[in-house]
């Protein structure tokens, strides 16, 4: 199983995280998980999610906080392979 250790709307935000966890050796999977919705001046909206195997996650946590002030309780879980 996978789990979603990071997401957000910022799509460089989420590269960041990518780089450094493929530098660690932790195979990841960056997904846009949006809907693709418009607002008032034609701005899109996504949102960008990063998952790692869940015998993974907490080395991948290790990485997030000294990335940004990270919550855990930001975790999600996932059926995805």
């Amino acid at each position: 199983m996978t789990v979603c250790v990071f997401s957000t709307s910022n799509e460089v935000e989420a590269g960041i995280v990518k780089t450094a966890l493929d530098e660690k050796g932790i195979n990841n999977i960056l997904k846009n998980t949006s809907s693709l919705a418009y607002l008032g001046a034609n701005l899109l909206v996504g949102n960008m999610e990063v998952f790692v195997h869940e015998d993974n996650v907490d080395k991948a946590l290790e990485i997030l906080k000294t990335l940004f002030d990270y919550e855990e309780e930001n975790i999600n879980e996932s059926e995805d392979d």
